[in-house]
């Protein structure tokens, strides 16, 4: 596969992208946006899916099918882009990518919550397993106890 241009999120009236051929914007400053389109982080796009700035790499999400092909997991660093044009309707620029990743504390309580969730799911999980393996323990001792 050769090189291509990013996905822009936003697609605005004036984007860049708008009539382009799919390889005019391949080495170009793009910014990855948070997911409340409220923080953006200037980067440069590689022309391959991704964007780089001082050793750090970010995927573009609008290319996301092909994550699996690429090897992307989850530990890698992710975001939409939206190009220049885009971008000045996105009030916020940070000086890191950390920033634009930032949860909001609705955010943060929200995966606290679905974590607790999930612990607990487990846990209820393995409560139901001890007691039966307790009920399968008592029925083997009541029947070796009245032979």
């Amino acid at each position: 596969m050769g090189i291509f241009n990013f996905c822009c999120a936003l697609e605005k009236k004036n984007c860049l992208l708008k009539g382009a051929d799919g390889q005019d914007y391949t080495e170009c400053p793009i910014f990855a946006v948070d997911k409340n389109w409220e923080r953006k982080f200037e980067m440069k796009y590689s022309g391959y899916g991704s964007a780089e700035k001082a050793g750090l790499k970010v995927y573009d999400l609008g290319h996301s099918e092909y994550f699996d092909c690429w090897g992307v997991t989850s530990e890698d660093k992710q975001a939409h882009f939206v190009c220049k044009e885009c971008a000045k309707a996105i009030p916020s620029q940070v000086d890191t990518f950390e920033e634009v990743e930032a949860l909001t504390v609705e955010e943060k309580k929200a995966k606290c919550v679905q974590e607790l969730e999930k612990d607990l799911c487990v846990a209820v999980k393995e409560r139901t397993n001890i007691n039966n393996r307790i009920k399968n323990l008592k029925a083997k001792l009541k029947r070796l106890k009245k032979s």
